[in-house]
């Protein structure tokens, strides 16, 4: 089998296991979740799972993409056993801390009395820590169904206890086989979602123990080596949390309403990033699969062409996705609350945001391989002080828009800063007028298709509908004709 066509299986099963579970996951957490909480509620929620992301960085300390630079190196066993030492001991000292400190936390957080929520969800961070080298080894591996069963049924058992408690416990309380208590909680859907991702991550982590039985006791130099090469991946891995989710806080904090307007707009704007995320699953599901795949075949002689290949690859693929959701977003909205729609018109803007992070993760490969990671680190940092400072700057001005604008000047100059530091210390052909064509002429489709559908389908939904199919066919088969050749070309590639 070609090498293009091993990523674009594994980048498949991946998805499989990643975009379901995410559809499942924002299906019912994201958008069905719109027609039961208010704009408060579900401002309130995303603003805890920004934290849970933030932490999770911490606990696991990056040795994901450690494990797979040491592993070939220093033997698996060795590495493996290590990883998961580092990340047991951070996470038995932050969840004792967490369960003590509970209470304070919450009130700091201007959510007084909602300790509960710290306790659960520092527990279901400290599970989720402690599989997260696990799954990386079935990625190194290449056992990439393994990756994908446990996946989609963590999701499965995720998203069935959101629906029993929210949909079933209502009727068995009305028939008054139930009363309130631990398990049901009528005026309190949030803590129903913690509480079933509190269960999920603990059936995920019995999934994945029986790994821990090939644990041996750490070889402390290697230790020392893994720990000075993550430190870095560290600083990336909170910046690029920070990047994605901080307007959670920003938006509380610096948007000019009262807390409560303010946690209402975090819910607005957070079912619009719900929409232009669907590129993120993309990118994401794409990332497990590049990841190792570029780490295998850095020692070969023709990586740099495989390299840029992947990225063209991946830009047409992007292309495709956003234009499709801008075409179809008019119906794509109703998969969120009424009360949540009318952030979309931000979607053009974090769709672009996301295809620039996507490219960021291509031309960043480089820092990791080169043992780079404090360079990878600085241009991390860049891009949150551009995050910082322009969500500062506009959301008091413009609005929870703001937040759309900052995520694109941030992932954009972060792609620039790593192509362009790249070029020096592992320079890779890439096809950047190539890529920055295509997604020119994406916005443009979409631009047309909005222009098309204003002078001529006269507001009949049908012609609208079909005006759209016709400009995404259209850039379809612009894509076959003209990139077709060179497409069978790298999927030879072996």
């Amino acid at each position: 089998m070609s090498l293009i066509k091993k990523l674009v299986g594994d980048t498949a099963i991946y998805g499989l296991s990643f975009i379901l579970g995410r559809i499942l996951n924002y299906v019912v957490l994201g958008f069905y979740l719109t027609f039961r909480v208010d704009r408060v509620s579900y401002g309130i929620y995303n603003e805890f799972y920004f934290y849970v992301a933030f932490l999770l960085i911490l606990l696991t300390f990056r040795m994901e993409t450690t494990y797979f630079r040491y592993s070939p190196k220093e033997g698996k066993r060795a590495v493996f056993s290590v990883a998961i030492w580092n990340i047991a001991l951070w996470v038995l000292v932050f969840w004792l801390l967490a369960m003590f400190f509970a209470p304070g936390i919450a009130s700091f957080l201007s959510y007084p009395g909602k300790g509960y929520y710290i306790r659960i969800l520092a527990s279901v961070v400290s599970l989720d820590a402690l599989v997260a080298v696990p799954f990386a080894r079935l990625r190194m591996e290449n056992r990439s169904l393994r990756f994908a069963y446990i996946k989609i049924l963590q999701i499965l058992v995720n998203v069935g206890l959101v629906l029993f408690f929210i949909e079933v416990m209502p009727r068995l309380a009305a028939r008054g086989w139930i009363t309130a208590g631990w398990f049901y909680h009528p005026d309190d859907i949030i803590l129903d979602v913690f509480l079933a991702n509190l269960i999920s991550s603990l059936f995920t982590w019995l999934m994945l123990s029986g790994q821990l039985l090939q644990l041996q006791l750490p070889d402390k130099a290697l230790w020392v080596k893994m720990l000075k090469y993550a430190g870095p991946l560290v600083l990336i891995g909170l910046a690029g949390v920070f990047n994605q989710y901080s307007y959670t806080v920003f938006q509380k904090y610096k948007l000019l309403g009262d807390l409560l307007d303010n946690v209402s707009n975090v819910g607005v704007y957070s079912a619009a990033l719900k929409i232009a995320m669907m590129l993120s699953l993309f990118t994401t599901a794409f990332n497990y699969a590049a990841e190792p795949f570029f780490f295998q075949q850095a020692s070969r002689a023709d990586h740099a062409e495989i390299y840029a290949d992947v990225a063209r690859i991946y830009s047409l693929a992007a292309g495709i996705i956003i234009l499709a959701v801008l075409q179809y977003i008019d119906l794509i909205q109703y998969l969120v609350g009424k009360e949540f729609r009318a952030g979309l018109s931000m979607a053009p803007v974090l769709l672009t945001a996301f295809y620039f992070l996507g490219l960021y993760y291509n031309f960043s490969i480089w820092y990791k391989i080169k043992d780079k990671t404090t360079v990878g680190a600085w241009i991390a940092i860049t891009g949150t002080i551009i995050t910082f400072a322009l969500s500062f700057v506009l959301l008091p001005e413009y609005g929870r828009i703001g937040s759309a604008w900052a995520a694109l000047g941030c992932y954009l100059t972060m792609a620039l800063l790593a192509w362009g530091i790249g070029r020096k210390y592992f320079p890779v052909p890439y096809s950047l007028f190539q890529m920055l064509a295509w997604l020119l002429a994406t916005l443009g489709i979409f631009a047309l298709s909005q222009w098309s559908i204003r002078s001529f389908s006269h507001g009949a939904p049908l012609l609208s509908f079909a005006i759209r199919t016709g400009w995404m066919g259209i850039y379809l088969l612009a894509i076959y004709f003209i990139e077709g050749p060179w497409i069978h070309r790298a999927l030879k590639r072996t």
